[in-house]
C-alpha cells in the first residue's frame, strides 16, 4: 500500500492499494506544486503503472498540466486515477476543462469512466450537484494485450465514488 497526504488542509491525498500477489515499487511519491498530490506505482511483473492524483480545486491549471505532462510523456502502460476537481460534464462550457480534456486526449490517453451525466463520480445533495471530477485515464489498452482491465465506480464511502481497477491476467479468470 502507498499513501501520500497533503501538508496543509484537512482533506486530500491519494492512496494506492496493491494486492499482495503483485510485487510493486514506488516510482513517484511526492508532494506536488500547489499542494497537489501525485503517487505513481509500478506493478513489476506486468510493467503496468498506476498513478493516483489529487488536484486541489484552487491550483493553477497551467502548472498542473505541466506536471501531468511529465507523467504522460515519461510513463507508458499507465492507469491514472484521481480527484482532478475538473468537472468533465462542463467540458463544452468551460475553457480550462476543455483544455485539460484535449490535452489528455492529444497525449494518447483516453478517459475510461463514463462522461454521461447519469454517471457522476461525486454527488453533493446539499448543493444539488452531480459532477464528474474523479477521472480514470489510460493509454494501457494500446500496450497490454495479455491483460484484461475492468473499471468500477462504487459508493464505498464519502461523497466521491471509489474508483477500482480489476486486473485480470491471461493466467486466471476474472
Amino acid at each position: 500500500s502507498y499513501h501520500a497526504t497533503r501538508d496543509s488542509g484537512k482533506f486530500g491525498g491519494v492512496s494506492i492499494f496493491v494486492h499482495t500477489n503483485f510485487s510493486s515499487s514506488s516510482l513517484i511519491l511526492s508532494q506536488d506544486i500547489e499542494n497537489n498530490n501525485c503517487l505513481l506505482v509500478n506493478i513489476d511483473r506486468y510493467n503496468v503503472k498506476v498513478a493516483g492524483i489529487y488536484k486541489q480545486r484552487e491550483s493553477n491549471l497551467r502548472n498542473f498540466l505541466s506536471r501531468l505532462d511529465f507523467i504522460l510523456d515519461n510513463y507508458k502502460n499507465c492507469y491514472i486515477f484521481g480527484d482532478f476537481n475538473l468537472d468533465l460534464f462542463l467540458k463544452n462550457n468551460d475553457h480550462g476543462i476543455k483544455q485539460y480534456y484535449d490535452f489528455v486526449i492529444s497525449s494518447g490517453f483516453v478517459f475510461l469512466n463514463s462522461l454521461c451525466p447519469s454517471n457522476p463520480t461525486r454527488i453533493d445533495p446539499s448543493r444539488g450537484t452531480r459532477t464528474c471530477i474523479d477521472h480514470i485515464i489510460s493509454d494501457s489498452m494500446f500496450h497490454a494485450s495479455n491483460l484484461e482491465f475492468n473499471v468500477y465506480l462504487d459508493d464505498l464511502f464519502g461523497d466521491h465514488k471509489s474508483t477500482l481497477l480489476n486486473v485480470c491476467t491471461s493466467e486466471r479468470n476474472c
